[in-house]
């Protein structure tokens, strides 16, 4: 039968095994590959994410391309009528590839059925380039109607020549 001493001693080693598995997770090398998954996910949910007026978080140390890409469409699922009770924890990067335009094109749609008459919505997005694009969606009217005129009444009095 194990001693107290020989319990706690083996406690502290499985305590130190998790400790250094996690540790050597966090400092890890990522492969260009995964830098470009990584950055190709923010930008497609960054963009999707924009027509709602919000930014997708960063990638958190440690985070494999596979999780950060579960995590985003997480975010965005609430938008996709298909899909919103959907459980993607589990899912493989083949699963992803199919679900991910599918949710991202509802957050996009349901981002521009959002904009109320009489008004703009901003949206920021970057290109390819790292440069920021404003573009506005919405109700046309709200942009133009400070340069256009109110209805004119004209009254033409036929009396006056006589």
């Amino acid at each position: 039968m194990p001693t107290a001493l020989e319990i706690e001693n083996a406690s502290l080693r499985s305590r130190i095994q998790s400790a250094e598995f996690h540790l050597s997770r966090l400092t890890r090398e990522q492969s260009s590959d995964e830098r470009d998954e990584i950055a190709k996910a923010y930008a497609r949910a960054d963009a999707a994410a924009a027509y709602h007026g919000k930014r997708v978080s960063a990638p958190k140390l440690g985070e494999t391309a596979l999780e950060y890409r579960r995590r985003l469409i997480e975010s965005l699922k609430q938008h996709s009528p298909q899909l919103k009770t959907s459980r993607f924890d589990t899912a493989d990067a083949a699963t992803l590839d199919v679900l991910e335009p599918i949710i991202y094109a509802d957050a996009v749609a349901a981002g521009k059925s959002r904009a109320a008459p009489g008004q703009l919505i901003e949206i920021k997005e970057r290109d390819a380039a790292g440069r920021e694009i404003t573009r506005y969606h919405g109700d046309i009217r709200a942009f133009l109607a400070p340069f256009t005129r109110g209805g004119m009444r004209v009254k033409i009095n036929r009396d006056a020549g006589s």
